[in-house]
Formats: C-alpha cells, sequence, structure tokens
C-alpha cells in the first residue's frame, strides 16, 4: 500500500513530474548543493564567452536561458553573483560594474570544459566504432546524424524523467508500459528528425546498443548527464511545478496508510521517517490546502500494538543497564526501543513513558489528522467488500505480489466511501 492514497476533484496537473522535480530540488537544498549548482553555472556561462561581462543579473539571466535552456529568477542569480565575488572567484569592474573571471578562474573552467568536450568526443568515438559493419553507410555524415539522433534522444528522455532515466534506460530494469511508450516515442521523434534516411530498425538498434555495454568511458559520459540533469530539474521552473509552489492547485484529501503514521509517531523505524515528518511539517507551516485523513482501523492497529508493547515492557523491571543493553543488541525498534533509549539515559517507569501513547487521536490532531469514520451499516456492503478485497488480493498474487488483509482492504473502503457509499445505499 502506498504510504499516501490521494483524492481529489478532477485535476490536470501531473502531479507525479511536479512533486519528482520538488524531489530534485528538496535533495540539493538539503545537502547544501542549490547554491553550489548555481554558483558554477554562473562561472561556465562567464566561461563560454570570453567576451561576455554581464553588468546584471537579468543579462546574465538571459544567458543562461540561451546556454542551458533554465529560467532563473534574478534574486538567486543576484546571490549567487554576491557570493562570488566576496570568495574573489568573480570580479565587478568598478566603472562598469559589468563581472568577469580572474585567470585563474577562467583557466580552471576552461579546463573543466575541455574535459567535458574531450569525454564526449571519446565516447562519440568508442560507440560509432563498435557499430557493426552491416549498419554503416556509405553516405558522408552518417556518423553525425546517429550521434545527433543518440542526443536528442537522451535530452527527451532526460528532460522528462529526471534522474530516474538511468532506470528508464537500462534494458535490465522493469519499467511499467507507460514509460516503455513514451521511451519508445522519444526514440521515434529523435529519428524523424535527424536520421531520416537511415532505417528506422537500424537507428532504433544502435541507439538501443549504447546503453547495453559497460564502458568505463561511456558510463562516466552518462553519470555526467546525470548529474546535470539532477541539477537542471532541481533548478528549473516548469508551469505546473511554479503554479504548485505559488499555491494555485486544487484541495487534496490525504489518506495516510499505517506505516506513515508509525513513522509519524516513532513507533517503528524506517528509511522514509524523516521524509514523512518533514512532508508534514511543509503541510502545516505552508498552510497547503491538504486535509490529512486516517481510518478507524489504522487507529485500532496503533492501539493494539502499543497495548502489545506496554505489556512487555511492564512485565518486569528494566535497570539503566539492562536497557542499554537492549539498545546495543540492535534487535528492538520501534517503541521498544524509544523507551530503552530514555531509560538508559535516566531511569523512567514504563506506565509514565506509555502515558504519552493514550490519547492517539490527540496526538494525531496535534499533527492536523482526523479520523475518518467508517459509515457503511449495510451487511450487502460489507459482503461486497469482502469479495472486492478478496478479487484484490488474487490480482495482486497473480502479479507475484503480496500486501495484508488490513492493507487492502483499507484501500477498498477507502474506494466505497469516496463513491460514495453512506448508510447502505449510494448516494
Amino acid at each position: 500500500m502506498s504510504r499516501l492514497a490521494m483524492t481529489t476533484t478532477v485535476d490536470t496537473t501531473d502531479y507525479s513530474r511536479v512533486f519528482n522535480r520538488l524531489s530534485h530540488m528538496a535533495a540539493l537544498s538539503k545537502e547544501g548543493k542549490t547554491q553550489v549548482a548555481v554558483d558554477n553555472l554562473v562561472i561556465t556561462v562567464l566561461a563560454i564567452d570570453d567576451t561576455f561581462a554581464p553588468a546584471s543579473s537579468q543579462e546574465l539571466a538571459e544567458a543562461v536561458k540561451v546556454y542551458f535552456g533554465l529560467t532563473l529568477v534574478n534574486d538567486a542569480l543576484q546571490s549567487s553573483l554576491d557570493r562570488l565575488v566576496s570568495s574573489a572567484r568573480i570580479i565587478r569592474h568598478n566603472s562598469s560594474h559589468a563581472y568577469f573571471l580572474p585567470p585563474y578562474e577562467r583557466v580552471v573552467a576552461e579546463s573543466r570544459l575541455n574535459d567535458t568536450n574531450s569525454l564526449e568526443s571519446t565516447v562519440r568515438e568508442e560507440w560509432l566504432a563498435d557499430i557493426d559493419e552491416n549498419f554503416k553507410f556509405s553516405q558522408s555524415g552518417w556518423e553525425n546524424k546517429l550521434w545527433a539522433c543518440l542526443k536528442a534522444y537522451m535530452a527527451k528522455a532526460f528532460k522528462r524523467h529526471g534522474a530516474q532515466t538511468i532506470q528508464l534506460l537500462n534494458p535490465t530494469i522493469p519499467m511499467n508500459e507507460e514509460n516503455r511508450l513514451s521511451l519508445s516515442q522519444y526514440l521515434k521523434d529523435a529519428t524523424s528528425e535527424h536520421c531520416k534516411d537511415i532505417p528506422i530498425d537500424i537507428s532504433f538498434f544502435v541507439v538501443q546498443k549504447f546503453f547495453q555495454e559497460n564502458i568505463t568511458t561511456r558510463t562516466r559520459y552518462i553519470t555526467q548527464l546525470l548529474d546535470g540533469t539532477f541539477t537542471f530539474y532541481a533548478l528549473s521552473m516548469d508551469n505546473a511545478t511554479s503554479n504548485f509552489l505559488k499555491g494555485n492547485f486544487a484541495p487534496l484529501s490525504l489518506f495516510l496508510d499505517t506505516n506513515f503514521i508509525f513513522g509519524i509517531l516513532k513507533l517503528h523505524d524506517n528509511p522514509l521517517n524523516d521524509i514523512s515528518r518533514e512532508l508534514v511539517s511543509v503541510i502545516k507551516n505552508l498552510h497547503f490546502p491538504f486535509k490529512l485523513y486516517y481510518h478507524e482501523e489504522t487507529l485500532e492497529e496503533l492501539q493494539k500494538y502499543i497495548w502489545s508493547t506496554g505489556n512487555n515492557l511492564k512485565n518486569r523491571p528494566w535497570t539503566s543497564q539492562l536497557s542499554r543493553a537492549a539498545v546495543n543488541n540492535g534487535k528492538i525498534s520501534g517503541l521498544e526501543m524509544r523507551y530503552h533509549e530514555k531509560n538508559s539515559m535516566s531511569p523512567i517507569d514504563p506506565n509514565i513513558f506509555l502515558s504519552k501513547y493514550e490519547h492517539i487521536p490527540t496526538l494525531l490532531s496535534e499533527e492536523n489528522f482526523t479520523i475518518y469514520r467508517n459509515s457503511s451499516k449495510s451487511k450487502v456492503l460489507d459482503e461486497e467488500r469482502h469479495l472486492l478485497v478478496a478479487q484484490y488480493i488474487d490480482a495482486l498474487e497473480k502479479r507475484s505480489r503480496t500486501k495484508p488483509y488490513e492493507a487492502v482492504n483499507q484501500v477498498v473502503s477507502s474506494g466505497f466511501r469516496h463513491l460514495g457509499y453512506t448508510e447502505g445505499r449510494r448516494r
């Protein structure tokens, strides 16, 4: 079951792409790389053309748009210029106020550009030389056409799918039909644009072969492109993402599953817990129009877990030494781990520790979570729901996938309510 199940009115926003782009942005920001990425972009633009000396962030923004297709706000570029001047990586002329690179920084930047161009040239020659003789042509220029086709294909795929492209282009990783069709269309578009006089089956074969061979220089080249794509995805702003950040999007009802709730309350250990808490914090602090719900079944599961764990903790006295041993043992997690971490530092009675969890709805209310009460009292609907649950589980098993009954029941029950089933009849 997904950690978040979304329901909303008709909305044409491609939320998958919006959240994908925002995840790139968040990752760069969290690691402190956003400013570094912008700074390197500014340095690169100034190095590409040694006659270019912008006197304002607006001039720089226009150059960034021309060279990289990126639209950056002037404030971000001005902040970058100020940082670079402060660190002496660029210089500003006293009278003309033009920005330019000092000799040392220009040499370093140009060296990096040359290394990049050299790597691309090497990869190009290796790939073309490896093409079977049966796929080569007598007419001149076929090499340039195939290389242009490959680059156009990667550009389309990378721009659409971001850093996830490497998974999409790797033939050993299964992909869904939608992604398969989109990649196929990108290749058709690239072929029709650059290889009109080359049989399409040959173009398809040689381009796909590029990603099937593990060659060191080729891997470095693709990795370099992916790194650039990651930054591009994070720094660029399409209309959907811009509207999302401006708040021009429809309200959403978010149904939180049991794992998500457990993570928020720190009742289990999961790599996604920090992301879950950060998401809830963002929704709350930025006043997004999201309503967060959890099911009655989720509350019952939480209460059973706390009751069972609480009994285990209350069944014997725990000294700080025993708790430290339990923590170091590494075989406990969740609520037990939380208790022993506290008790190892300073003795605390299990009853006092557990008192915090006596009123789960109150704790969840503090996070702006609302319980979604089951309203169906119809025996007929209950039987229909049980049948759908069985069919759902059977369909999962046929795909070699499994989910616990409770998780499937929540999905189906939620679907009933969203379709308008209440008090035993359809609205």
